[in-house]
């Protein structure tokens, strides 16, 4: 007899979970409270990624023909049909990720909120659901600050901000992650005036410095407003926002985004089941395990590890490959564990900020100013970003040690995504800088020129008066 699993939640992690384990024999049931594919597919990644690509085409077309009679109002509707061309792209993918594909894999799908009456089982409504094994992949929603007022007004966040139906003439976000500044270069492509509000003075306060004030530089010259201040209060009168902020001034805007972060799911009655979690989320060990050895959990809801959908799948493949060797051992064994090392990171602005590894700063705190050096290949000196008009951004790469050894990169390119694999392999593989001078890259390639980084180490290491 097939051992019973539940899967609660069906983002990345939990359809990679409940459609894995359901392929190697085990009997499956899916549980889901609001729209298969979870966050990502639904108000995260996808609609984002939807408006990003459409109001940066939009944004290089209206400067393209800015000479056009009556241009402003075919763009204004343009970029109003831009937010239904989103909704479509969503409900697209709801078409595949459907009720009846789920199903297809021999999983039951059940819809409804799951919580847990005891060890090994959970109730959804009054059906109980008993199980051998259960994997918690309910993800993250978006933190709510303590700010006076808020709670009575109708702000947006990214599960609601895709139903807007006209784009704002002022958005104003409290966040200055990368929801806050993904969504706020879209909305400035689209003819928003857009202010991000920040506690600090950085952008991205987890990536590499140096990456992340070049970025803010560039969205300002977009004409996106930051600001650093506490806000105090919000209030909402007349279709507009009003935000007083600690150090006395105001602010006044049609819409206003909370992009401040995310908070667990761990509304699941889980310590009737014997769970330890805390504020952060669940509590797993190295093989995502929970303080009940037939409880894992993976993805957002698990307390200290990145809130990315790919990570969130990464998570999902350890649980499947675990499950997968007790099945056909019939051993209570373990081989499978997460990682943490080299996750990669990607802001999507129309200058990317992509990095894996160690920023820095965090490097230098790590081992040491002595220890680390950085090596950087700006963009202006590159032949293809120069022909394709995209010199801004750079490839920083920090190194350790005197042969250079690769242990962390920030690249800032239109393209920067596309390009962090080849850095993010060579730091799996414990490469040295002199690596670089190895490969030869198609000309002319973003990458082209990367050899100019082993260029530079040389000029570093060997002493002028021994130079030829």
């Amino acid at each position: 007899m097939s051992k019973k699993v539940v899967v609660v939640g069906s983002g990345s992690g939990g359809l990679t979970a409940a459609i894995g384990l359901s392929k190697v024999g085990y009997q499956v049931t899916l549980i889901e409270k609001d729209h298969i594919g979870g966050d990502c597919t639904n108000y995260g990644c996808i609609p984002s990624k939807a408006l990003l690509y459409r109001a940066h085409r939009l944004h290089n077309s209206y400067e393209t023909f800015d000479y056009i009679k009556d241009l402003e109002k075919t763009f204004q509707k343009k970029a109003n049909e831009a937010l239904q061309q989103v909704k479509d792209v969503v409900k697209s993918f709801q078409k595949h990720e459907s009720p009846q594909w789920v199903q297809s894999f021999g999983i039951k799908l059940v819809i409804g909120e799951a919580k847990f009456l005891s060890a090994n089982s959970v109730i959804v409504g009054q059906q109980i659901f008993k199980f051998d094994k259960c994997v918690i992949a309910t993800g993250s929603t978006t933190y709510i600050p303590t700010i006076k007022g808020i709670k009575d007004t109708p702000f947006l966040t990214n599960t609601n901000i895709f139903n807007l139906k006209q784009v704002p003439k002022h958005l104003t976000m409290i966040g200055n992650g990368p929801i806050g500044i993904e969504l706020g270069e879209a909305f400035a492509c689209l003819g928003s005036q857009v202010t991000v509000i920040g506690n600090s003075n950085t952008i991205l306060n987890k990536s590499d410095l140096t990456s992340s004030t070049k970025l803010k530089k560039y969205l300002e010259q977009k004409k996106i407003q930051f600001k650093t201040a506490h806000t105090k209060r919000i209030d909402y009168k007349a279709n507009q926002f009003s935000l007083e902020f600690e150090d006395g001034s105001s602010l006044k805007t049609e819409q206003l985004l909370i992009a401040t972060g995310r908070q667990p799911n761990v509304d699941l009655d889980l310590q009737s089941a014997g769970i330890d979690f805390s504020h952060k989320g669940i509590l797993v060990d190295k093989y995502t395990r929970t303080s009940n050895k037939d409880v894992y959990a993976i993805g957002d809801v698990v307390s200290g590890v990145p809130n990315f959908t790919h990570y969130a799948y990464h998570m999902g493949k350890t649980v499947v490959t675990n499950l997968t060797i007790q099945k056909y051992t019939q051993l209570p064994i373990h081989f499978a564990k997460y990682s943490l090392n080299l996750v990669p990171s990607i802001t999507f602005t129309s200058l990317e900020l992509a990095e894996a590894g160690y920023n820095e700063q965090d490097a230098i705190a790590k081992f040491g100013e002595k220890a680390i050096a950085t090596y950087i290949l700006n963009f202006d000196d590159v032949d293809r970003t120069i022909t394709h008009n995209h010199e801004e951004g750079h490839i920083k790469l920090i190194t350790k040690g005197f042969f250079g050894k690769i242990i962390g990169v920030s690249i800032l390119s239109t393209r920067a995504g596309e390009i962090l694999p080849e850095i993010q392999t060579m730091i799996a593989n414990k490469k040295n800088i002199l690596f670089l001078n190895k490969l030869i890259r198609a000309y002319p390639s973003y990458t082209s020129s990367l050899d100019n980084l082993f260029k530079e180490w040389i000029f570093r290491k060997i002493p002028k008066k021994n130079r030829l």
